[in-house]
């Protein structure tokens, strides 16, 4: 009767092995990393785009390898190697659960304008934001200078300090 019944039902170590093989060749195969970002300034690994990087970014990490999204594609490039693949998985799996190396983000902080340097137009750009419309072009995420998750006066006198000496 075992016999008929592990007839019927196959060999569950070789359907998982098919499996994790399926998987892996999904995987590992990279996506070519389209500009589907709003503004192009993301936190690597925030794939549900709720300002912090967790455990449902992991399931979003899922979703976006498997089916092409939903969620910022520069976000899904955890390691910072230009594409989405499975070592962009495990590094987020390695963050989560046991304290590896944060996301490899996009932009550098102090960079408010994202233009790839901190220099003086990230001060006036800071600035402008602060004290003029509050509507200036700008990337918070990197205007954030002091990383208190919030863009302040703290930030514009910390960005001071950087440029200026």
């Amino acid at each position: 009767m075992c016999a008929v019944e592990r007839t019927k039902k196959g060999n569950p170590q070789m359907m998982t092995r098919i499996a994790m093989v399926a998987l892996v060749s999904v995987l590992a195969s990279p996506l070519a990393l389209a500009d589907d970002c709003s503004d192009g300034c993301v936190l690597a690994g925030d794939l549900n785009e709720d300002g912090s990087v967790d455990i449902a970014d992991h399931s979003a990490m899922l979703a976006y390898l498997f089916k092409g999204g939903p969620g910022c594609a520069a976000a899904a490039d955890v390691n910072g190697d230009g594409s989405a693949d499975i070592a962009d998985y495990i590094y987020l799996q390695d963050y989560l659960w046991y304290g590896g190396a944060a996301p490899v983000n996009g932009f550098i902080v102090g960079d408010a304008n994202n233009d790839g340097a901190v220099d003086i137009a990230d001060f006036a750009t800071l600035g402008s934001y602060l004290f003029g419309s509050g509507t200036a072009d700008i990337c918070l995420l990197a205007a954030d200078v002091n990383e208190d998750g919030t863009v302040d006066i703290a930030d514009f006198i910390t960005l001071e300090n950087l440029i200026f000496g």
